[in-house]
């Protein structure tokens, strides 16, 4: 059906000289330009930490991780780090990409929301975007945003950024695709 996988191989597993099964072995999902190809805001958090820490003598990996679990900088333009402020020397005006999802029951993520109809959608990466609100709110608004297109009767909802159609906020032969080899293949798992 022309759709991206990932790479899996069946192995045999043997767990201190015992046989324990047939598994299907496959690649993690995540970010990265032979994985998927978006914008990266925990990679952003590196190169902006490194340009931190080289200006002001600090521990880059420490100011990176701190980075990684505060993406307030992202919309502030300040990183806190230790109780002190630094310029990131960077300005976002487009915190609209960059986002991966999963959708599961086990909803047991750090940054995670409910749509207005149910869906439990956590947010694999930026892994802790809870901690910027404006982002967390684009992430949230723009589901809602696509479940209200998807089943108002002309395919339309108005939006911040003006009235569109579902089609728009989604790549929907994409879908088509996924949800056919799914249903065919009888996958319990793709609900």
């Amino acid at each position: 059906m022309g759709l991206e996988s990932m790479d899996c191989i069946w192995t045999d597993v043997v767990f201190n000289g015992e046989y324990v099964g047939n598994y299907l072995l496959c690649e993690q999902v995540r970010i990265g330009k032979n994985r998927i190809d978006i914008f990266d805001w925990e990679d952003e958090a590196k190169t902006v930490s490194k340009y931190i820490a080289s200006e002001n003598d600090l521990d880059q990996d420490a100011l990176e991780e701190q980075m990684k679990a505060d993406l307030s900088w992202v919309t502030t333009g300040v990183a806190v780090f230790k109780g002190k402020e630094y310029l990131t020397g960077r300005s976002y005006d487009d915190i609209y990409g960059g986002y991966l999802f999963e959708l599961s029951d086990n909803y047991d993520d750090v940054s995670k929301f409910t749509t207005e109809n149910g869906l439990k959608i956590m947010i694999k990466s930026p892994e802790y975007l809870n901690t910027n609100q404006e982002m967390m709110e684009y992430a949230e608004r723009y589901w809602n945003d696509f479940e209200k297109a998807y089943r108002s009767e002309d395919g339309y909802v108005d939006t911040a950024e003006g009235k569109k159609h579902y089609t728009e906020l989604a790549d929907i032969d994409t879908m088509v695709s996924f949800w056919l080899v799914n249903e065919i293949m009888g996958n319990r798992d793709a609900k």
